[in-house]
C-alpha cells in the first residue's frame, strides 16, 4: 500500500504512522516481504514496523532536546531488542556491578516507564524484582538496566561503554548517518567518538560490510554496537594517550595530508587514508605502519610499478611524501628515523617505545 511506501521513503507523517500501526495489530494483516521490509536486525520475532517507528520518533525526542544524548542511546539499544520478547539474560557479577557503584551518574534520568513501547515479559519482571526488590520494574532508570543487568544481544563492552557514559567517563556524540573522516578524526584527537544510530527504515534495512578484513557486515544494531567497540579501544589505558596524540597530528594538518592525497594517488589510497582516520583504533605503532604502508602502495601503483620500491625509488618517495608531512608533525631527527625504518626488517622494538612516547607527548599539547 502507498503509506507503507511512504514510511519507507521516511514520510512519517502521523496519518501513514497511524494507519501502519493499525495495519500492524491486524492479526491476520499481511504486509509484502515482511522478514525483509521488517526484520531488519536479523533477528527473530514480531514484524518491525513499530520497532523503526519508535526509533523515529526517538531521534525526533533528541534533537529537539527533550532526551539527553545517553538516554537517548540507551533507549535506541533497549527499543531495538525489545521487540524479542525478552530484554534482559540476567543479572550481572557482583564484582562489575560493585565497580560501577564509585561513579555517580550524571546524564541519565530515563526510566522503562517513560518509554511505553517497550513490554518486560514475565522472565524480565522476574529477574528485575529479585535484582532490586525494593523497586518496581518499570520503575527502573535505563543506566541501572545496563549497570546491573545483561541486555540481550548487546555485549558486555557495549553495556560498560554507556554506564561509563551515564556517570561521565566517556564522551560520545550520536549521530543519525555515518560521519565523514574528518568528523571522526577531529572528536578523536579530543578523546571522543560517535556512535551512529540507524533511524530511516532504508539505512536500517542495508547492510553495512566492511572494505577490510575481517570483512564483517553489520545491521541497523549491530553498526552501534560497533561503534562502542570503537569507543572502548580508543580509551584503553594502555593506548589512549598516543591515539589521541596520532589524531591530533593528523587533524592540526588535515589540509597537508589532503594536498598530498591530492597529488596523483589513487581514490584507493584515499580510502585507505579514510579507513585508518575513523575506522581503526589500537597501538600507534600499527596506525603509523598502516598509513605509510598505504601511502607507499598508493605512490606504487600511480608510478605503474607492480612491485615495491628499489631502495632509489623509497628514498625519493621518502622525500617528497613522508618527509615533509612528518616534519609538520615536529618530529625529531630520532624519531623521523624511527619513522623511516617503520615497515622494514631494520624496524626495533626501541624504534616503536619511541613513536609511542613522542605521540603520547603529542596527546598533552592544545590544539
Amino acid at each position: 500500500p502507498s503509506y507503507i511506501m511512504a514510511c519507507v521513503l521516511g514520510d512519517f507523517s502521523s496519518s501513514n504512522e497511524a494507519r501502519l500501526r493499525v495495519l500492524y495489530h491486524k492479526p491476520k494483516s499481511k504486509v509484502p516481504d515482511n522478514s525483509v521490509v521488517y526484520n531488519c536486525f536479523a533477528m527473530k520475532g514480531p514484524p518491525l514496523a513499530p520497532t523503526f517507528v519508535v526509533l523515529r520518533r526517538l531521534h525526533q525526542q533528541f534533537t529537539a532536546g527533550s532526551l539527553s544524548p545517553c538516554d537517548y542511546v540507551m533507549a535506541y539499544f533497549l527499543i531495538s531488542v525489545s521487540h524479542l520478547g525478552q530484554l534482559t539474560t540476567g543479572m550481572r557479577s557482583k564484582t562489575q556491578i560493585q565497580e560501577f557503584e564509585r561513579y555517580e551518574t550524571k546524564d541519565s534520568h530515563l526510566r522503562l516507564l517513560d518509554l511505553p513501547d517497550i513490554i518486560l515479559d514475565e522472565g524480565d519482571v522476574r529477574r528485575l524484582q529479585r535484582a532490586r526488590p525494593q523497586l518496581a520494574p518499570y520503575q527502573w532508570r535505563l543506566v541501572d538496566v545496563f549497570r546491573v543487568m545483561s541486555v540481550r544481544d548487546i555485549p558486555q563492552y557495549a553495556t560498560d561503554c554507556l554506564v561509563l557514559w551515564a556517570c561521565g567517563q566517556r564522551h560520545i556524540v550520536p549521530m543519525s548517518v555515518i560521519p565523514s573522516s574528518h568528523r571522526v578524526t577531529a572528536l578523536q584527537a579530543f578523546g571522543g567518538r560517535c556512535v551512529t544510530l540507524f533511524t530511516s527504515l532504508p539505512r536500517l534495512l542495508r547492510t553495512h560490510t566492511d572494505r577490510y578484513p575481517p570483512h564483517s557486515s553489520y545491521n541497523g544494531l549491530t553498526f552501534a554496537v560497533h561503534d562502542l567497540q570503537h569507543i572502548e579501544k580508543l580509551v584503553s589505558p594502555e593506548f589512549r594517550d598516543e591515539q589521541v596524540g596520532f589524531y591530533k597530528c593528523l587533524l592540526t594538518h588535515w589540509d597537508s595530508l589532503q594536498a598530498l592525497l591530492a597529488c596523483d594517488y589513487p581514490a584507493a589510497t584515499r580510502d585507505d587514508i579514510d579507513h585508518v582516520c575513523s575506522d581503526m583504533n589500537a597501538c600507534v605503532v600499527h596506525l603509523l605502519g598502516f598509513l605509510k604502508a598505504r601511502l607507499m602502495l598508493g605512490r606504487q601503483k600511480a608510478l605503474g610499478l607492480a612491485r615495491p620500491f628499489t631502495a632509489a625509488e623509497y628514498f625519493d618517495w621518502w622525500q617528497s611524501d613522508m618527509l615533509p608531512l612528518a616534519c609538520l608533525w615536529g618530529c625529531s631527527p630520532a624519531v623521523l628515523a624511527c619513522l623511516d625504518r617503520l615497515c622494514t626488517p631494520d624496524f626495533c622494538q626501541a624504534d616503536a617505545e619511541q613513536l609511542r612516547a613522542f605521540f603520547q607527548k603529542y596527546s598533552k599539547d592544545i590544539i
